[in-house]
């Protein structure tokens, strides 16, 4: 009996670590849309009170209402839809199907991801800092490694807005190369309450984590984090310090061949 169907039937299979690519990659996708959705949600209630007062102002005080009070309700609600708007354009723009292997800088990546989370960022103040030495390039996926900040930046968002407000709210990413190697290191960390022994006693659990409960959460992304991370890019994630939840990515860096004259 011939071999050649079972041949093809393995051609055929994608192979686990790219199934497991794959799938991080969607659900971490159908993460950032509920986060979207949640804000859009936020912004048309807002919307929807603005075009309430309005309409109760206009009607209890038609011909006393001063213009430029019924104005700046007008700007309130335009603003509004402005909001939504870009909000919509952001979440078109983070599902889209992009998979390609190409050379980029990570620093592009990084504010590629801010970007993408700038509206929301401004509404809750949390400020950006960053910090890349813009000689680092990696080979990937680069829209794979925007989930992977995505991811980070939700978590951070989650981790603020779960703690009384500070005077100064920020995420901070700091990313340099290793004086003589083909590696960099690249450091995530917020102001937020960090991650709690309590809730992962063991560090390792924090990216191996299946919990799908509530109080898991930060686990199931980290381990999202971690696969498209390992698969994609060979790259590795380590906790620093649970204070503020400071990460470390250790990647390796693309080498350009310089060709001899």
């Amino acid at each position: 009996m011939s071999d050649e169907p079972n041949n093809k039937s393995q051609k055929s299979t994608p192979t686990n670590s790219a199934i497991a690519s794959h799938e991080a990659s969607l659900i971490v996708q159908t993460q950032i849309l509920g986060v979207f959705l949640h804000d859009i949600g936020h912004q048309t209630d807002h919307l929807s009170m603005i075009i309430d007062q309005l309409n109760r102002e206009i009607a209890a005080q038609i011909g006393a209402l001063p213009r430029s009070e019924l104005s700046n309700h007008i700007e309130a609600a335009r603003a509004s839809c402005n909001h939504i708007l870009q909000l919509v354009r952001n979440m078109r723009d983070a599902v889209r199907p992009r998979s390609r292997i190409e050379t980029f800088r990570l620093g592009d990546s990084v504010r590629d991801a801010f970007s993408t989370m700038e509206s929301t960022l401004e509404r809750l103040q949390i400020d950006c800092k960053l910090a890349i030495d813009e000689s680092i390039t990696l080979r990937g996926d680069q829209n794979a490694l925007k989930q992977v900040f995505l991811n980070l930046i939700i978590n951070s968002i989650e981790a603020v807005n779960s703690t009384p407000r500070r005077k100064y709210n920020a995420i901070h990413v700091e990313a340099k190369r290793l004086s003589r190697t083909s590696i960099a290191k690249c450091e995530f960390w917020d102001e937020g309450p960090g991650i709690s022994p309590s809730a992962f006693p063991n560090v390792a659990d924090i990216f191996h984590s299946k919990d799908i409960s509530h109080s898991a959460k930060v686990g199931i992304g980290l381990r999202i984090v971690s696969l498209i991370l390992r698969n994609e890019f060979g790259a590795d994630i380590s906790l620093v310090s649970r204070e503020g939840a400071h990460f470390e990515i250790s990647f390796p860096c693309h080498e350009t061949k310089k060709t001899k004259e």
